[in-house]
């Protein structure tokens, strides 16, 4: 599963040089492949080929994105010796909300739990717990759920967890 990335930009590419245009859900699974490989970069890139082609993004597409993201911020940490995530990912997850309210696209909870746990890798527990917040104060699509709060508390560092909530 983690290693389709490959085969999912090669295919991209294959389509392009048959003179195939890839559509919005051609580019939803080459993202989503890339989050599950960890390419993060590759899935930043493909929305952005999506951006210059006037493709419209969606909120799959975009939780996608942001979901990439965050396994990319966790690999960062794991793989890091003191702890950080690098690159902050965070912010760019954070980011794409932002961009998602500005065309129009209301995140909804698979969103923000991306998000959630982009922060919560990179030790950034104080915005994880603004994202759970607003999510609160949200509408039914957004309102956290299992994978919210499952991504907030495996995230969360234990000296953070204690922090917040104890």
């Amino acid at each position: 599963k983690g290693r389709m990335w490959r085969k999912a930009l090669e295919l991209l590419s294959e389509m392009k040089d048959r003179g195939v245009a890839p559509n919005e859900v051609t580019y939803s699974v080459a993202i989503t492949a890339c989050g599950n490989g960890g390419q993060w970069r590759h899935a930043m890139n493909l929305l952005n080929q999506m951006r210059e082609k006037g493709l419209k993004i969606n909120v799959i597409t975009y939780s996608s994105t942001i979901s990439a993201l965050a396994k990319g911020a966790r690999r960062v940490r794991d793989d890091s010796t003191d702890g950080t995530a690098g690159d902050e990912l965070w912010v760019k997850a954070l980011d794409l909300l932002d961009q998602m309210k500005k065309e129009g696209v209301e995140p909804d909870a698979y969103s923000y739990s991306g998000a959630i746990s982009a922060c919560a890798s990179a030790g950034r527990w104080e915005e994880a717990l603004d994202l759970l917040a607003t999510m609160k104060k949200g509408g039914p699509k957004t309102r956290p759920n299992k994978i919210t709060y499952t991504a907030a508390i495996c995230e969360f560092p234990t000296r953070w967890f204690a922090e917040c909530f104890l």
